[in-house]
């Protein structure tokens, strides 16, 4: 890619989600030659830009990003006068940092819990027993009596609440990634489609020009056939004067 005497620009709106940690991939090189430019962003952020460098060899680049809305636009622009800048193998995917559905650190704040199996670790189901504390699984608001019980069930509540928050948070990344497969499936069908038709396009065309050719060979020899017969009878017309 790239354009003499400006900048081309190739650009996606992927669906993300706010707050998610995100990884972009891809591979590039230059074939050398100024002037040259090639700039990639994240949104309005510039994650790198590159003047008037020297030819390279592919090289493979990584950057960390992070979601701040439901889509975000990722972009790359390059001009090479000269030459070309070539771009591969471009991928983006989550961080793969754990989903967060616990509830925080401290006796004041939420236990924290993650979406790994539960184990005998810090990092436990969201159900499991929680050293130090209590989980979902385990609370118990029968023996709740007086002022004390009014907030260890106010706690309890909070505890509950929280949990329904990230798992609604978790459910929200379930359906961004969703609609990040029912885009690309989309894109897919589209494709195939629209070989389907060239291919449709092709076919018909080859058929169409051997019926002309066939028709033309016919016509051909029709008009020989009329050729011969009336060289045959020129030739009996001239035998006759001389009978």
């Amino acid at each position: 890619m790239g354009t003499v005497g400006g900048s081309a620009v190739l650009s996606r709106t992927l669906a993300t989600v706010p707050g998610e940690t995100y990884v972009i991939d891809f591979w590039l090189r230059n074939a050398g030659g100024t002037p040259n430019q090639f700039k990639v962003s994240w949104d309005s952020t510039v994650l790198a830009s590159h003047v008037d460098v020297p030819a390279q060899p592919y090289t493979h680049y990584q950057f960390t990003v992070t979601a701040s809305a439901t889509t975000s636009a990722l972009a790359f622009e390059a001009r090479q006068d000269p030459s070309y800048w070539y771009l591969d193998d471009i991928a983006v995917t989550t961080s793969g940092a754990d989903i967060t559905l616990g509830f925080g650190t401290g006796a004041a704040d939420h236990r924290t819990g993650r979406g790994t199996d539960a184990v005998a670790g810090a990092r436990k189901g969201i159900l499991d027993s929680l050293s130090g504390g209590t989980s979902i699984d385990t609370i118990d608001i029968g023996a709740l009596r007086g002022t004390a019980g009014d907030a260890a069930l106010k706690a309890a509540i909070a505890q509950v609440e929280r949990a329904l928050a990230e798992v609604t948070d978790a459910g929200a990344k379930l359906g961004a990634g969703k609609t990040r497969i029912d885009g690309q499936k989309a894109f897919v069908g589209s494709l195939m489609k629209a070989n389907e038709r060239t291919l449709g396009i092709l076919v018909d065309a080859d058929i169409e020009e051997e019926s002309t050719r066939l028709k033309a060979l016919q016509t051909q020899q029709q008009l020989g056939v009329q050729s011969l017969g009336i060289a045959n009878s020129a030739s009996q017309a001239l035998l006759a004067l001389f009978r």
